[in-house]
């Protein structure tokens, strides 16, 4: 059954956006190590090139963890189906006509936005987005972890 009220937060991503009242932070929450997580065997080609692109930024910012493997994952797949779908359009335009006259949007363009949509909601789950970003505050490593707050 869904939970009513908004999408819970991981702890680290309140921290981040500055939350210094510890009875709104889970002292429990599971702290997966940030590393790049393995690569799916479907990441392939064009993809993989963005799963190296992409995650090795979120790794350098400290987001991305061992556990987001399948995240990285749709970002990356999605993209790539995305580009090849805007290349089809390019190519052959995104209306054609019916028997009974209609314009209609071609299926590509169905699939391509429905890509879009699967990436920017998934860049924003990662925190890789620019107003997703905007809610961080990521810490300078000579200060302390947040574990004083815990």
């Amino acid at each position: 059954m869904a939970r009513a009220g908004p999408k819970m937060q991981p702890t680290a991503l309140k921290i981040l956006k500055g939350e210094t009242r510890t009875e709104r932070l889970n002292k429990n929450e599971p702290k997966p190590n940030a590393v790049m997580p393995v690569c799916p065997p479907i990441v392939k080609g064009y993809a993989r090139k963005v799963w190296d692109d992409l995650g090795g930024m979120l790794l350098r910012l400290g987001i991305v963890t061992e556990v987001d493997g399948l995240a990285l994952a749709t970002v990356c797949v999605e993209w790539a189906r995305y580009v090849k779908m805007v290349k089809v359009l390019e190519k052959d335009g995104a209306v054609w006509k019916s028997e009974s006259g209609y314009k209609q949007a071609v299926p590509e363009y169905t699939i391509a936005m429905k890509s879009l949509g699967m990436v920017k909601a998934m860049l924003a789950e990662l925190g890789a987005t620019p107003s997703a970003r905007a809610r961080l505050s990521i810490k300078k490593e000579e200060e302390d972890d947040w574990g004083d707050l815990i």
